[in-house]
């Protein structure tokens, strides 16, 4: 492999926040971590889940395309359970609590939709709030949302991480009993209903402990599962991070139930508050994205090459304090996982914290709060105003990757 060499990458800016149409709700009002936000890449739509002043979840959407925002909040009722997505409505207006929850976006049964598990049955600060293990389904295009029968020995779970892929539900980790443990559902497409194959199994002795509010992605097509750790201790008035190292990583092997190392070599991200994960599946991305990306020589063997393509690409954005600034700005971290055992995965820094430090004067912002990706693009959300308590959603910025 040789390297090849290429112009340093320049971040094509977007100022999104002129073109995007605000009306009452429609806009996220939150701190400087969202409750949750998902991406829908086909529809070019961004998802955000969120507490208002008044102690009422709302769904707000960011449509890429036109700017618009949008609140369907009104729009949802909660239905019958169990059945189909199609029965009768039994409830009032508005969406379930979604307070230490874990979530995640996925298509099911043709609809897209937001799967909820555990979390508090209330607001924390209320005396009768006490952990779930609640599973909820928010249909987005029917504006539906029930919830869902499980096991009553099923353990409540706060904080932990959910993966849908095949129809199959992972749910990992937990802040309190359940920590080291996972449990799995598998969803049937013609009867609605879903079967619990694995309860609350522990995880065997060798795997790290990997805390709560870590993250979770499917890989290698879906045959495994990518965890990194979280935060190992309840968190006070000072904010834990996360130092990640080699041994930080596990893969979950789907079909053999198994966990394994990922032989990961490298730089790691140590200092982390907060990390979002995306899948980076296009060479030609990942060729403009990283300045260092390796090339096979001419005349090379083609076999390897093709080898190579099997291997995975993860694209990490770690959310770490800019003391000068006084402003907490992402990363970029390239975890190149290899489907291989016997071959080492590699973690590498990017170098883009100093390149969103260094935007021009117009799209300088003082606070950054969210960062995903949509096709070749990170989008990032913030705001332009000086930071206090009555900080508000203000601007929105696209950045284009080669």
């Amino acid at each position: 492999m040789v390297k090849r060499k290429r112009t340093p990458v320049e971040l094509k800016v977007r100022d999104l926040t002129a073109k995007i149409q605000v009306d009452g709700h429609d806009v996220p009002d939150w701190g400087p971590r969202p409750t949750a936000r998902f991406v829908d890449d086909i529809n070019e739509e961004i998802f955000f889940y969120w507490l208002d002043e008044e102690d009422k979840y709302q769904l707000s959407i960011l449509s890429l395309r036109t700017g618009v925002w949008s609140n369907k909040t009104e729009k949802f009722k909660m239905i019958e359970t169990p059945g189909s997505p199609l029965s009768s409505e039994i409830g009032g207006v508005g969406l379930p609590v979604h307070n230490a929850a874990a979530d995640v976006f996925c298509r099911l049964a043709g609809y897209r939709v937001i799967l909820l598990f555990g979390g508090y049955s209330g607001l924390s600060e209320d005396a009768a709030s006490a952990p779930t293990s609640r599973l909820c389904i928010i249909n987005i295009d029917t504006f539906k949302w029930w919830e869902v029968d499980v096991p009553a020995d099923l353990v409540p779970r706060l904080n932990a991480r959910l993966v849908f892929v095949e129809d199959e539900l992972y749910v990992f980790g937990d802040r309190g009993r359940a920590r080291n443990t996972y449990s799995m559902a598998r969803f049937d497409n013609r009867t609605h209903r879903w079967t619990w194959a694995v309860k609350d199994k522990a995880y065997p002795a060798h795997v790290p402990p990997l805390g709560f509010c870590g993250d979770a992605i499917s890989v290698f097509g879906g045959k495994q599962i990518l965890l990194m750790p979280g935060y190992q201790t309840a968190r006070g008035a000072k904010k834990e991070t996360i130092n990640y190292t080699a041994a930080s990583f596990v893969l979950f092997d789907r079909t053999r139930r198994s966990f394994g190392e990922c032989n990961i070599t490298g730089r790691f991200p140590s200092g982390v508050i907060g990390c979002d994960v995306f899948l980076a599946s296009s060479r030609g991305f990942l060729q403009g994205l990283d300045d260092t990306h390796t090339h096979p020589p001419d005349g090379a063997n083609r076999s390897a090459a093709a080898a190579g393509a099997t291997s995975c690409s993860v694209l990490m954005a770690m959310w770490q304090p800019c003391l000068e600034e006084d402003r907490d700005l992402p990363e970029l971290w390239l975890l190149d996982l290899s489907p291989n055992s016997n071959s080492p995965s590699t973690s590498r820094c990017l170098h883009y914290q100093e390149k969103f430090r260094n935007l021009g004067e117009e799209d300088q912002m003082s606070l950054i709060t969210a960062a995903v990706l949509v096709d070749r693009r990170i989008v990032i959300f913030g705001t332009k105003e000086p930071v206090n308590e009555e900080t508000k959603f203000g601007a929105c910025l696209e950045i284009e990757f080669p």
